[in-house]
């Protein structure tokens, strides 16, 4: 029954639902995170100081990384350690070894643009003999020699043999340009009246130019003896010269024989020119005799086309201005200018346009504009004879006064100075010009007028004869006058005579009674002259006087007897 009940309703009641209130207070970091904080802040902190006590990276490239090993060679500056290699890989074109080194952090500053890097290893030299033997215990090293330069870098190309002398070291550092290298290597002695003062340094070959660079390290104490007419020549073997004293041998020390040497000075009564500074260029001499000049570097190339032979002018041969070296001849071939119908002789030369600027007063700019203003001015190429006993001939560059105008003109890939004949062609223009009038004189009339002469001359010689046999004769008979006794006298008369005339004139003083009897008849005669000069001039009066007598005159009275 009481499953049919019907449930009773009951009332709806309105519950009250509870609301949650938020704390809006902020709450403190939970000391939880403080610990990876403190790794982080720690880790970061490792990681920077680690970085921060890094020294800086070089990188260097060297032709082959034989004895380096990454993270065992060192790099050393005077023996202390100041770096470390990280890493040796090829270069990308395979033509070298990459070197990366990590430098300590306080030699940061030595890593300059003119810093020096090479490999420490057993070496065996001619000129410096054994070094690095310390290696074959503890291993190859870096070198490491700082520059001079202000600026600073890391990359570099290192060395393939140690320098000589380390850029560091005070001195004077010159270069030397030279034809050959002959006997000449790096670490030969550089010597002043035999004392050594220096030392090759490095020797290299100058594709452009031909010529062998020699660089040179003079030491400080001896540097003010290097000066702008200072003359260096090769001591490297014996020189034997024939000259007007006789025979002449020089012969070096026996270390300049067998590694090679080099020696400078003076000529003799030069006096020093001006000091010189670092970079200067000398050219070495093959011996010590000749005045001494300033190398050449020859900048500017020209063909020159010779029609006259050139047998006896072979490449290296000087080119000269006014006996002045200020070139060198290259090449001679007619591959130079194939085209010429002229088929004149291609000769190619290189000149130094400061030389002839300094030399010459008609154009003093030093490039192809100044050259090409001498052309216009006459400036002309030719050979000349160097030596008459081996016929070597060389080009000169001169003015010619009666040049004709010219200009320098561009011949293919060359420019080319206007030639000349030598003075062999000159000479024999000449010859054939002499011939020429020779030729045209009338030889056979000269030569009949000639005999006609001769005879003449014949005949007067005969004639000459016989009076030089009558002259002989002469002088015979007036030998045989003079001999005579007769003509012997005649001095003795002739004394005679003179003495006979100085009695006389003795007898003829005005004490004389020869004298007084001479003046009383010349005096009788004036006054018989002046009455006769009176008759006539009577008579010229009055002509009847002669019959008449004057008139009123009397008779003179006759003179009383004595």
């Amino acid at each position: 029954m009481l499953l049919n009940q019907r449930p009773i309703p009951m009332p709806t009641l309105t519950p009250d639902i509870p609301t949650a209130s938020i704390d809006q207070r902020k709450r403190g970091v939970s000391s939880v995170w403080l610990i990876p904080l403190i790794a982080i802040t720690l880790g970061g902190w490792l990681v920077w100081k680690h970085y921060h006590s890094l020294g800086p990276i070089a990188t260097i490239t060297f032709d082959t990384g034989d004895g380096v090993i990454a993270g065992k060679t060192k790099v050393r500056c005077r023996s202390v350690d100041v770096g470390t290699v990280e890493s040796v890989n090829l270069s990308n074109d395979l033509q070298g070894v990459v070197t990366t080194v990590r430098m300590n952090l306080d030699v940061g500053h030595l890593l300059r643009e003119d810093t020096q890097f090479w490999i420490v290893r057993p070496r065996v030299s001619g000129a410096s003999g054994i070094s690095g033997l310390d290696t074959i215990v503890s291993g190859s090293y870096l070198e490491l020699d700082p520059g001079a330069s202000s600026k600073l870098s890391n990359q570099f190309t290192g060395l393939d043999l140690p320098p000589v002398t380390a850029m560091s070291v005070p001195g004077l550092r010159v270069s030397l340009v030279a034809d050959e290298a002959g006997s000449i290597s790096v670490g030969s002695s550089v010597s002043y009246k035999g004392l050594t003062v220096g030392r090759i340094e490095s020797r290299a070959f100058q594709k452009g130019t031909g010529k062998v660079h020699f660089d040179v390290f003079i030491e400080e104490a001896y540097a003010n003896l290097v000066a702008e007419n200072t003359r260096f020549w090769n001591v490297a073997g014996v020189d034997l010269s024939v000259n007007a004293d006789g025979f002449r041998l020089r012969m070096g020390s026996l270390g300049a024989l067998l590694a090679g040497g080099v020696e400078f000075g003076l000529s003799d009564n030069v006096q020093a020119g001006p000091s010189v500074k670092d970079g200067t260029v000398f050219r070495l001499h093959d011996d010590r005799e000749g005045p001494a000049e300033v190398a050449i570097e020859p900048t500017l190339t020209y063909l020159l086309l010779f029609e006259d032979s050139v047998r006896g002018l072979r490449p290296q041969a000087s080119v000269e201005f006014r006996g002045i070296h200020v070139g060198t001849v290259t090449s001679i071939s007619f591959d130079h200018y194939p085209d010429d119908v002229q088929h004149r002789v291609p000769v190619i030369i290189q000149i130094d346009p400061n030389l002839i600027a300094h030399h010459s007063h008609e154009s003093t700019e030093a490039d192809a504009e100044g050259i090409a203003q001498c052309v216009a001015e006459g400036l002309r190429a030719s050979l000349k004879t160097g030596s008459l006993l081996t016929g070597q001939l060389f080009v000169d560059l001169d003015f010619e006064p009666d040049a004709e105008p010219a200009q320098v003109e561009q011949l293919g890939e060359f420019a080319s100075i206007p030639t000349a004949s030598s003075g062999l062609a000159r000479i024999e223009d000449k010859l054939v010009q002499v011939l020429n009038k020779l030729e045209a004189l009338p030889v056979e009339s000269v030569l009949n007028s000639a005999t006609e002469v001769l005879g003449t001359l014949n005949k007067a010689t005969l004639e000459a004869e016989r009076t030089l046999v009558g002259l002989t004769k002469a002088s015979q008979s007036i030998e045989m006058l003079l001999a005579s006794e007769s003509t012997q006298a005649i001095p003795q008369d002739v004394q005679n005579t003179l003495t006979s005339i100085q009695t006389t004139l003795a007898g003829l003083g005005e004490n004389s009674v020869m004298y007084r009897d001479l003046y009383r008849t010349l005096d009788e005669l004036r006054h018989s002259l002046q009455s006769i000069r009176q008759l006539a001039d009577t008579v010229e009066r009055k002509p009847n006087s002669l019959l008449f007598g004057r008139k009123g005159a009397k008779p003179n009275p006759p003179k009383a007897k004595r």
